[in-house]
């Protein structure tokens, strides 16, 4: 029998997701893709790839999901340095939005994946990464010693999609089960659903990834604008600022018409950056 590897199924699955004829359940109820939106697809996921290359936005969101805020032990950014992809396997370099940090001086990492649709194949992915980041990170020479501390992994999974998140959060809740046993705990991730926040909780918050998160939650082209208006009002840094030019450039001119775009450019040009 062929084996289908993880690898080849995350191929097919990019195929698949541009594909009209994609039946499998892995994109949004009533979602069209096509090849020619491919570049759009690339730049959706290249901007909030950007947004978590930036340590501040990832500590604020690490200490919001471990629930450290306005604690002695919140994270700093200074107290992360990113790993290059370095504990990320061939086997899962087409999964492009994925980002791993880990605390300086510590084998302690954290496994970020941006998701903006539904993956019902994420319980085994974030088991898999897991592994493989705990594989690069252990000390060998130390592994058989009392006193080693094995390497700790955080995923967190942030999604945008339009539909709930659905999906078991350990692959213990996926298995096949023996009646009457106590079911093998592995990796749990955490979840970020967009659907979980408020248009004002995400405006209010001072990271620029809620404010990206607030323009993923506005389906309408009303919505949208308003929502674009509300960020263009907060503090921006150029790169901030960069970003939603090419949120309006690519992203954007999907949703709203071409008056409308031009309108938005012209309000982000006048912006005052810090």
């Amino acid at each position: 029998m062929k084996v289908f590897t993880y690898a080849e199924f995350i191929k097919y699955r990019q195929y698949a997701n541009y594909s009209k004829g994609f039946e499998h359940g892995l994109r949004e109820e009533g979602e069209e893709y096509h090849y020619e939106q491919n570049t759009i697809y690339h730049q959706h996921d290249k901007i909030f790839r950007e947004v978590l290359e930036d340590k501040r936005e990832v500590a604020s969101l690490i200490n919001k999901v471990l629930k450290l805020e306005n604690k002695k032990e919140a994270l700093k950014e200074d107290d992360l340095e990113r790993c290059n992809g370095k504990f990320v396997s061939n086997s899962f370099n087409y999964a492009e939005a994925d980002m791993v940090y880990r605390k300086k001086g510590e084998d302690i990492f954290f496994l970020i994946e941006h998701q903006s649709t539904i993956d019902y194949s994420m319980p085994y992915r974030i088991l898999m990464y897991c592994l493989e980041i705990l594989k690069r990170a252990i000390d060998i020479t130390k592994i058989g010693k009392s006193y080693y501390k094995i390497p700790m992994v955080y995923p967190i999974v942030i999604y945008t999609g339009k539909r709930k998140w659905n999906i078991e959060q350990c692959i213990e809740k996926r298995q096949q089960k023996i009646p009457g046993c106590k079911p093998i705990r592995f990796y749990e991730y955490e979840i970020i659903d967009i659907n979980d926040y408020s248009e004002q909780q995400l405006l209010t918050d001072k990271s620029f990834l809620s404010k990206l998160m607030l323009l993923e939650k506005s389906h309408t082209n009303e919505k949208i604008m308003e929502s674009f208006r509300k960020i263009l009002q907060e503090d921006l840094t150029p790169k901030n600022k960069d970003l939603l030019k090419r949120i309006v450039l690519y992203i954007l001119r999907e949703e709203i018409g071409k008056e409308e775009k031009e309108q938005l450019l012209k309000e982000l040009v006048v912006v005052k950056i810090k």
